[in-house]
């Protein structure tokens, strides 16, 4: 299973193909056989065709099914009219770059990191907002949010809390009996957060296509992380029926910031951004 445990919450634990084609060589000049003077009366002999070249063989089929372990996208707060208002408001902060605006719908106690002691505004800002490049938080914010999310509510129905994107959301993996059963660490978990995604023999869009899962689960080694220049990540099947790359910008990894929205006194405020670290 999955395994991630944080405050409140228990987690168990994201491109173009080719095709292979070969070219008959056109014999030389060389390899015509010399055909023997005639007359007008004698024909002369034909020259044998050469034989034709082999099909290429046939690669094997591109497979988008039998991969169980998948977390196809849920968002539950859209049924929530206060949450959505709130989630447009930091949306438009977010666009809008308006730090003041954002920190306003930001707990004064917000929790930046979960191993690293950073609580607060200030560290939101130094550590969130402005990490690792200035401003680069606003679009992660938004980013996150438009995934979409779930939402945890008390025996009255009242709102609880939300958890930003859906993917991290431990009751979706405890419905999934191949994924609860899966046991592994969030940071070499990744969930694809789009359909198609592609895995490729080599890191190269020209490389031969091994699958094509639609929001899948995929396994990378701990700390095996794209290159600066790139965008490959080396992934392999849960249930270790492949290993490729694949293109790292369209997957999450569980390790991720999990961004938790909650109530405080009457109002919504973000609670929580913090990685799994």
């Amino acid at each position: 299973m999955l395994r991630r445990t944080i405050p409140g919450l228990l987690l168990s634990g994201l491109l173009a193909c080719q095709s292979q084609s070969t070219e008959n060589q056109s014999p030389g000049n060389d390899a015509v056989a010399t055909v023997p003077a005639t007359t007008v009366d004698s024909p002369a002999p034909a020259v044998p065709k050469p034989a034709p070249a082999p099909p290429a063989p046939a690669l094997p089929p591109v497979s988008k099914e039998s991969y169980p372990y998948t977390i196809p996208p849920v968002d539950q707060t859209r049924d929530d009219a206060a949450l959505q208002s709130f989630v447009q408001r930091v949306l438009r902060a977010c666009a809008r770059r308006d730090q003041a605006a954002l920190l306003a719908l930001v707990d004064d106690s917000v929790d930046v990191s979960m191993g690293g002691g950073l609580v607060g505004k200030r560290d939101f800002v130094t550590d969130f907002l402005n990490a690792p490049r200035k401003g680069q938080g606003f679009q992660h914010l938004a980013d996150i949010l438009r995934l979409g999310g779930t939402v945890q509510r008390d025996s009255a129905g009242h709102l609880t809390s939300a958890t930003f994107p859906y993917l991290q959301d431990a009751k979706l993996y405890q419905r999934n009996r191949q994924l609860d059963q899966l046991s592994t660490d969030p940071f070499a978990t990744y969930v694809g957060t789009a359909p198609g995604i592609v895995v490729h023999e080599q890191p190269s869009a020209r490389s031969r296509v091994l699958r094509r899962l639609d929001y899948p689960v995929l396994l990378s080694d701990y700390g095996n992380t794209p290159a600066p220049a790139g965008s490959w990540l080396q992934v392999t099947a849960a249930d270790s029926s492949f290993r490729g790359y694949t293109d790292a910008r369209r997957l999450y990894c569980l390790a991720g910031v999990m961004l938790i929205i909650q109530p405080r006194n009457g109002r919504l405020l973000i609670r929580s951004v913090a990685p799994y670290d």
